[in-house]
């Protein structure tokens, strides 16, 4: 066994039953290193400071022993992650087809709905909570 495989051998065990890195270890390593750039650019202290605090959590969450608690962090950061996509993808669907369609929201549920443009009035039916409303498109 070479040198470098007994390290890389010895940091496999040392990790073992930690939780490593997930997608919210990466963002806040990134987000920490944008944060110390802007710190070097502008000269605040603060900034720089920050990203150290930064990247300390980021580093204690990669050694951390207690996974549970971490994979919850990661869950509820995942979800909040894939929320915000959706409403960015959304947002540019509605905005390519907006010379086809009408978008507006269901005054009950605050869903998005759509109709043709020139359609005049309508009779809505929002597909999620089957409120009943006129619309002027």
């Amino acid at each position: 066994m070479t040198f470098l495989e007994r390290i890389k051998q010895s940091l496999r065990g040392f990790m073992q039953g930690r939780n490593g890195i997930d997608p919210l270890g990466r963002i806040m390593v990134w987000s920490g290193l944008g944060l110390y750039l802007v710190a070097l650019i502008s000269g605040l202290a603060v900034l720089s400071i920050l990203s150290m605090a930064i990247y300390v959590w980021a580093i204690f969450r990669m050694f951390s022993s207690n996974i549970q608690k971490r994979a919850e962090e990661n869950r509820r950061f995942v979800q909040f992650q894939r929320k915000h996509i959706t409403n960015i993808k959304q947002a540019r669907v509605r905005h390519q087809n907006r010379k086809q369609y009408t978008y507006f929201k269901c005054p009950k549920c605050k869903a998005w709905l759509r109709l043709p443009r020139g359609a005049g009035n309508a009779k809505v039916t929002c597909g999620r909570c089957k409120n009943n409303f006129s619309y002027r498109a």
